[in-house]
């Protein structure tokens, strides 16, 4: 029987979790082997880009990319996407510096497209 959608089948969560107990058993660790092989002398750059690329999977998430449709309403929202990007370009540096701050506050104030 097949798995759900995004969650792994039960024979891959054991070969996992197998794989992982054998590594440390023999006190093997591929990922810290691929960071250490980044910085030997010695080594092909080409192998370095490819452990990198390697490293690179595990140490932040693969964006993907995220197809727009419909229009450029938003429901919700007063005016389109191109007034409110008007209405940024029309705030001064110093109404951007508090705009910056009251989002970094997390203060939930609406600001109206004018």
């Amino acid at each position: 029987m097949a798995s759900r959608k995004g969650k792994p089948n039960k024979s891959k969560v054991e070969f996992r979790a197998a794989l992982r107990k054998y590594c440390e058993d023999r006190h093997a660790h591929p990922h810290y082997w691929l960071a250490d092989l980044l910085t030997r002398k010695g080594v092909r750059i080409e192998l370095k880009l490819q452990a990198a690329r390697e490293l690179c999977r595990y140490i932040e998430p693969q964006l993907k990319s995220v197809d727009m449709q419909g229009s450029l309403e938003t429901p919700g929202m007063t005016g389109s996407i191109q007034d409110l990007l008007a209405w940024f370009q029309g705030l001064s540096d110093m109404q951007l510096r508090n705009l910056r701050r009251e989002l970094a506050m997390g203060n939930g104030h609406e600001h109206e497209l004018g």
